[in-house]
């Protein structure tokens, strides 16, 4: 007695799946009830990304992206500027997107996380190591929590103002691109100016009836800080970032400030 040969149900792609039950027939997939799946592969994971877009980056304006996870340590994710009509932006490894008139920028594909957008009037260099820099500071927290999800986030719009002139000087000189000091008013937690190779700042237009102190920050020394007191007079004062002890040391207003009148 013989038995005919019965040739086992055709399986192109191999998955064990018959091709008349598959619905990717030439495509490994895995096993589903629902008979439109069935033998095709799961779907990918839900992409763990999104965008930020960063709006009204008008001529004179500095802006940077940091992350701000535990994970990340304050981490740096992105840094621009617009001279004129120049915007430059530099966010690698992130890929960004500028837009046609050059008032905006996107930074593509960022992990999830919470981000903080800093905003600062950009200084100029009138002479060597000697800037110019406008009053203006701007923030925003972002928190990118969904994949795919773009975040809008608006840099304000400056609103020079007429007032004295506040000179800084810095001890000691950053002499170096990489070096840098950050100046924040008061507790604003963004800067409102960054610098690179300078000995003194000018912070022109600064109001008359403001009281308070500007804290200067460098990475690898103590921070220095400078009282200002009301007045229309232009102010002289000095950045001592050599302090080893734990307090930052105050500058007050007349101790620089008497030499120049």
């Amino acid at each position: 007695m013989s038995l005919p040969y019965t040739p086992p149900p055709k399986d192109t792609d191999g998955d064990g799946i018959p091709d008349k039950d598959d619905a990717c027939p030439e495509t490994p997939g895995e096993p589903n009830d629902d008979p439109d799946k069935n033998g095709c592969p799961p779907p990918p994971p839900p992409k763990l990304f999104g965008n930020i877009t960063v709006l009204n980056v008008w001529s004179g304006v500095g802006f940077e992206l940091r992350r701000i996870d535990e994970e990340y340590d304050d981490e740096v994710i992105m840094e621009g500027h617009k001279d004129n009509a120049e915007l430059t932006v530099n966010s690698d490894p992130h890929n960004n997107r500028v837009n046609k008139d050059k008032t905006s920028v996107t930074v593509l594909d960022l992990p999830l996380g919470t981000y903080v957008r800093n905003s600062y009037a950009r200084s100029d260099e009138r002479f060597p190591g000697k800037h110019y820099v406008n009053l203006f500071s701007d923030n925003d927290t972002l928190k990118l929590n969904k994949a795919a999800m773009t975040i809008k986030t608006k840099i304000a719009d400056q609103n020079k103002t007429t007032g004295r002139e506040v000179i800084i000087y810095f001890d000691p000189f950053t002499p170096e691109e990489d070096d840098e000091y950050r100046l924040f008013l008061d507790e604003t937690a963004s800067p409102f100016a960054i610098t690179r190779i300078v000995g003194e700042i000018h912070i022109v237009g600064f109001p008359t009836n403001h009281s308070g102190t500007i804290k200067v920050e460098r990475e690898g020394f103590q921070d220095g800080v400078v009282s200002i007191k009301r007045g229309s007079k232009k102010l002289y004062l000095i950045a001592n970032l050599n302090n080893a002890g734990d307090e930052p040391e105050e500058t007050v207003q007349g101790k620089l400030g008497s030499l120049w009148k």
